[in-house]
């Protein structure tokens, strides 16, 4: 994942794979920050959502199973 701040948003750019194996990118791009926000404070944004869609994509997958093995 990738960070960069441009005024006052932040862009998280990061790749993901979708079910057939191809791999895109994305981007996320929070608006309207706080001028006074470092790269530091940045970076750990970006850890946070990294971490967030983790936990959502594990979620997404423990529910993909769960339906599966109701069929």
């Amino acid at each position: 994942m990738r960070s960069e701040i441009y005024k006052n948003s932040l862009s998280l750019t990061y790749k993901v794979t979708n079910d057939e194996g191809k791999t895109s990118s994305k981007t996320l791009t929070i608006n309207n920050l706080n001028a006074e926000v470092s790269n530091e404070k940045a970076y750990e944004i970006a850890l946070l959502v990294k971490d967030l869609m983790a936990y959502a994509n594990e979620k997404i997958i423990k529910k993909r199973e769960d339906l599966l093995l109701e069929d």
